[in-house]
């Protein structure tokens, strides 16, 4: 094989890894820290407009903390029930008001 026959040979070799993982795949959206930081300042004007106390959190698709906002008034036991019901929704796929209490 010549040197230019090599060279076309690497560069197939190179790219077919990186095609064969791409048809695996697929994009997914997901939540950006402006989006969690939106979704709690809306969730606030409403605890507000409605004279309610609260805590809320954002968690991403893993569960992990992004964001929370506790309204003044609430007692501070409730960050921790905030994010835990927060995870426990995303870990069983339900929406947050499935696990109101």
């Amino acid at each position: 094989m010549n040197a230019k026959g090599k060279t076309w040979a690497a560069l197939l070799l190179a790219a077919t890894p990186v095609l064969v993982y791409g048809e695996a795949t697929t994009a997914r959206r997901t939540l950006t820290l402006e989006g969690a930081r939106r979704a709690i300042a809306g969730a606030v004007a409403e605890a507000r407009k409605a004279g309610a106390t609260g805590v809320v959190a954002v968690v991403d698709d893993g569960g992990n903390l992004m964001a929370i906002e506790r309204i003044d008034g609430t007692f501070a036991a409730g960050a921790n029930i905030s994010i835990g019901k927060a995870r426990t929704a995303v870990l069983f796929k339900k929406p947050r008001s499935s696990s109101r209490t």
